[in-house]
C-alpha cells in the first residue's frame, strides 16, 4: 500500500477529513471526468477513459458521505454571492464521447445526479473517430516496433518508431496538417494494415467517437446539460481566431439540440486540454461565457474568478481515500502550503541570486549611463515577453515621438505575445501589450541605439560579449532607478509567477525610467 493512501487513512481516522470539510464548506467541488472505457482503452488512458464501475464507486461515495450535487450552472451562482451552506459537488465531462450515452449517464440516472457535458462538436459534426487518439491506440496495440510510412505523408522519416511516443505525436500532427478529414480516415485504415492491427472493432464499438446530434438530444432531454468545448478542441489566444472556435461550437449545438434551446444557455466553458491564458478572458466576456473551467486541481472558492474555476480531476488510479480527501478539501490544504513553501524557497533564491549578480556588477564596474543626448532606447531581456516589452511601451507613452524605442530579446526562437497576465498588470497601469511580439536581438538594433539598457546582470554580460564595440552604451536599467544601488542590481523576470509578480515587476521597471524621461525631455526642449 502507497504511503500517501496510509497517511491519508490516518488523518481520516484523525478526523482531519471532516475538519477540511467544514472549513471549505463554502467551496464549489467540481469533479472532472471524461470518457468510459468500452473495451480495453482503459488500460491506455485511465484518465480518459475512465472505468464505468470505478466510476460508479466515485457517485455511491458522493451519496455515502451527503454531499448533495448540484447542475453546474447553479454551482457557480452560489459561488458568485459567497457559496453555499453546505459542500455541494458538480459533475463535469469533457469532449462528448459517445460512452458517455452507453456507459456513464445510466449511471448517473441511477443516482439521480445532474451533470455538465462539454462537447466538442467537430467530431460530433462528421461522426468520424477522433484521429490522433485512435492512432495512437493503433500503435500501442500492433506487435511491430516499426512501420514504413514515408509514402504516407510529406517531409516524415521513412520509418516510424512506434514505441516513440514523440515520433507518433509528430507523424499524426503532420497528417493533421496536410490531409482532410476523409484522408486522415483512410490513413488509420492503412495504418491499422500495416500495423497488423485490426480496425473493425473500435469502429464497431465506437470508442473514439463523439455523439451525434440525436444522441445529444436524448441526453439532453435527460437532463445532462450541454455546454461549449470548442469546436476543434483548440483555443488560440488570438481574439478572433478563439472567437471564431467558441461561434462554431454554440451554432453547431444550438443546431443539434433543437427548438426549445438554450435552456439552460450555452453559457459555460472548458478550456480544451486545460490550457488557458487570462488572455482569454475578454474574449470568453465577449462572447457571453459566464464560466469556464480549467484542468487546475482543487476547490472553486466563493468569489474566485469565474473563467478560470479549478476542477478534482479523476486519473483512473486515484485510491478511494485520496478521491474522498480531494473532495473534503484537505487536499486543497496541503497543495496551499506546498505553494506557500514554493514561493517562500524562491524569494530565498531571488535574494541570493540579487546578492551574488550585485557583486558581480559592482566587481566588473557599476556604469551609470550617461542620457542627455540620447535619442534612441533598446530594451533587452531574455524573451522580449514582460520586461523589455513593458518598459518600451511604457518609455514611448511617455516620450512619444521624440525618440526611438525599440525591444528585443536574448533567446527569442520564435514571435511570441506577451502571457495574459503580463498583459492584464500591463493594463492595470495603464499600458497596452495586447499588441505585442517578440523580437530577437540582432546587431542592427545595437548598432542604431544609443543606450541599451538590460534586466539582469547575466544579460548585460551577454551583451558585452556578443557586441564589444557598443559596450560604452550598455548599462543595466536599475541603474538609473533614484533607490539606492543596494541589493537592487536586477529586475527579476516574473514569468510563470502571479499577477502580483508581475505588478510587482512593472512598477519597478516605471519606477527605474523615471530619471530617464527627464534627461531626454532636457536633451529634447530646442
Amino acid at each position: 500500500m502507497a504511503a500517501k493512501t496510509l497517511i491519508l487513512r490516518g488523518a481520516r481516522a484523525l478526523g482531519l477529513f471532516a475538519i477540511a470539510r467544514r472549513l471549505t464548506a463554502r467551496s464549489l467541488r467540481i469533479l472532472c471526468f471524461h470518457a468510459f472505457a468500452v473495451a480495453d482503452e482503459g488500460a491506455m488512458w485511465p484518465g480518459v477513459f475512465i472505468d464505468p464501475d470505478l466510476f460508479r464507486r466515485r457517485m455511491e461515495l458522493l451519496r455515502r458521505k451527503g454531499y448533495r450535487v448540484v447542475p453546474l450552472g447553479e454551482g457557480v451562482e452560489r459561488l458568485s454571492s459567497g457559496g453555499a451552506d453546505e459542500p455541494t459537488v458538480a459533475i463535469t465531462l469533457d469532449d462528448g464521447f459517445a460512452s458517455v450515452a452507453s456507459h456513464g449517464a445510466p449511471i448517473l440516472a441511477e443516482y439521480g445526479y445532474p451533470a455538465t457535458l462539454y462537447v466538442t462538436s467537430y467530431h460530433c459534426d462528421t461522426q468520424t473517430p477522433v484521429f490522433r487518439v485512435a492512432l495512437q491506440y493503433l500503435c500501442s496495440k500492433s506487435m511491430l516496433e516499426t512501420v514504413e510510412v514515408g509514402d504516407l505523408l510529406d517531409g516524415i522519416p521513412e520509418i516510424l518508431d512506434v514505441r516513440d511516443g514523440d515520433a507518433v505525436r509528430r507523424f499524426y500532427l503532420a497528417a493533421e496538417t496536410q490531409l482532410d478529414e476523409a484522408g486522415r480516415n483512410r490513413l488509420l485504415e492503412s495504418m491499422a494494415m500495416r500495423l497488423d492491427v485490426g480496425i473493425d472493432p473500435l469502429l464497431a464499438d465506437r470508442r473514439f467517437h463523439n455523439l451525434d446530434a440525436a444522441t445529444l438530444r436524448g441526453l439532453h432531454a435527460q437532463g445532462i446539460d450541454i455546454q461549449l468545448h470548442t469546436h476543434r478542441h483548440r483555443l488560440p489566444l488570438a481574439p478572433d481566431l478563439a472567437g471564431d472556435e467558441i461561434v462554431r461550437n454554440r451554432a453547431w449545438l444550438g443546431e443539434a439540440l433543437g427548438p426549445g434551446h438554450p435552456n439552460p444557455p450555452l453559457v459555460h466553458f472548458c478550456y480544451p486540454s486545460g490550457e488557458w491564458d487570462e488572455g482569454h478572458f475578454a474574449t470568453l466576456m465577449a462572447h457571453g461565457i459566464r464560466s469556464a473551467t480549467t484542468l487546475e486541481p482543487g476547490l472553486s472558492r466563493p468569489h474566485s474568478e469565474p473563467l478560470a474555476l479549478r476542477r478534482i480531476t479523476d486519473n483512473g488510479r486515484m485510491d478511494d481515500v485520496v478521491f474522498e480527501a480531494e473532495l473534503s478539501g484537505l487536499m486543497d490544504g496541503v497543495r496551499a502550503l506546498r505553494r506557500m513553501a514554493g514561493r517562500a524557497k524562491r524569494a530565498l533564491q531571488r535574494i541570493r541570486n540579487q546578492l551574488t549578480a550585485t557583486w558581480r556588477h559592482r566587481r566588473t564596474g557599476r556604469q551609470t549611463p550617461a542620457c542627455g543626448d540620447v535619442q534612441r532606447v533598446l530594451f533587452v531581456c531574455q524573451g522580449n515577453i514582460c520586461r523589455s516589452a513593458f518598459a518600451e511601451h511604457a518609455l514611448r507613452q511617455r516620450c512619444g515621438d521624440a525618440l526611438l524605442i525599440e525591444s528585443c530579446g536574448l533567446d527569442v526562437r520564435e514571435s511570441r505575445p506577451s502571457p495574459g497576465r503580463a498583459v492584464q498588470a500591463a493594463h492595470a497601469l495603464g499600458i497596452d501589450l495586447s499588441a505585442h511580439r517578440s523580437l530577437p536581438v540582432d546587431a542592427a538594433m545595437i548598432a542604431r541605439a544609443d543606450l541599451v539598457l538590460a534586466m539582469e546582470v547575466h544579460q548585460l554580460e551577454a551583451l558585452r560579449a556578443a557586441y564589444p564595440a557598443h559596450a560604452a552604451r550598455f548599462a543595466l536599467l536599475r541603474d538609473l532607478a533614484p533607490l539606492p544601488h543596494g541589493l537592487l542590481a536586477e529586475i527579476d523576470d516574473p514569468y510563470g509567477g502571479d499577477l502580483s509578480d508581475y505588478s510587482r515587476c512593472f512598477r519597478l521597471i516605471e519606477r527605474s525610467l523615471a530619471p530617464l524621461q527627464p534627461r531626454i525631455g532636457e536633451a529634447h526642449a530646442y
